[in-house]
């Protein structure tokens, strides 16, 4: 980032409202859909679920969600 807040292909940084509204959209589908298949599938036992869930949700919005959703809104931002 230069010292007119650009990063150094010229763009402006992404809005950080902009940034919490797509990771509460990318999280609630996961957080409704993920801690019940893990307490089916795998354990009942609500302190082992929350820590496999959150294990699992954490990698798909890192790594997957958020890359997909930033690159999804940046053809709108062009």
């Amino acid at each position: 980032m230069n010292k007119f807040g650009e990063l150094e292909d010229g763009s402006q940084p992404s809005s950080p409202h902009l940034i919490a509204l797509l990771t509460f959209l990318g999280l609630l589908p996961l957080v409704y859909l993920i801690p019940p298949l893990v307490g089916r599938y795998i354990t009942d036992i609500h302190g082992w679920n929350v820590i496999i869930s959150v294990g699992i949700i954490v990698p798909i919005m890192s790594y997957i969600l958020m890359p997909l959703l930033m690159a999804f809104v940046s053809c709108f931002k062009k």
